[in-house]
């Protein structure tokens, strides 16, 4: 291989590695970008139906394990 065509070779693998180091710089900082949460919805077996009472319910180490209602799917068909 001719020395130009050497050269040329690394020119174009610093290139990609510069590109490289520049999409990892650019993906670290999107990692660390605070995020707002400015809305929650629940409705869950039990009656929770809100994030307060969603929260009382994991604090006091309950679950809201309920068989699915018929008027949502016949469960019967799947089991």
């Amino acid at each position: 291989m001719q020395h130009n065509q050497k050269l040329d070779q690394l020119k174009r693998a610093l290139f990609i590695i510069d590109q490289l180091q520049k999409k990892v710089t650019s993906l670290e900082k999107k990692q660390q970008e605070p995020i707002a949460v400015i809305g929650m919805g629940c409705r869950f077996p039990g009656g929770i139906n809100n994030p307060q009472q969603f929260w009382e319910l994991l604090r006091e180490g309950k679950d809201a394990i309920q068989e699915v209602p018929a008027s949502r799917w016949d469960n019967e068909q799947f089991y």
